[in-house]
């Protein structure tokens, strides 16, 4: 089966089904969408494995979260994730403050510490 990562709408969270094990509800992501937030989805078959918020300013992202359904983690499926995302916005700067334990993740991706616990990608 192949994975799809692509941004999200309101009409998904209506559509397609979420992976039992994501942690995440239908309200949350209705929610950001409400309040001006990008989502972004890892879709298998008809279910969501997986979701990525962001927030915009002018041309720089804050990553909000990401989830991946745990019987899914380490599969590849939030990188996946990322980087259809930094390949949709090539000339934006990415942010993030990575949970205990995510900096290695984002270290892959090519974020750098920059101050404090924030960590930048940088095009």
């Amino acid at each position: 089966m192949s994975i799809t990562c692509r941004r999200g709408n309101v009409r998904d969270i209506a559509k397609l089904l979420i992976a039992d094990d994501l942690e995440l509800k239908a309200e949350s992501i209705e929610f950001n969408v409400g309040i001006g937030h990008e989502f972004w989805i890892a879709v298998e078959e008809n279910r969501i494995l997986a979701v990525m918020v962001l927030r915009r300013r002018l041309d720089a992202f804050n990553i909000l979260y990401i989830r991946v359904a745990r019987s899914r983690v380490g599969q590849g499926i939030g990188s996946s994730l990322v980087q259809a995302v930094l390949k949709a916005h090539p000339a934006c700067e990415f942010s993030v403050i990575p949970f205990t334990g995510t900096e290695g993740f984002y270290h892959k991706l090519g974020f750098k510490n920059v101050r404090g616990w924030e960590m930048c990608r940088i095009t």
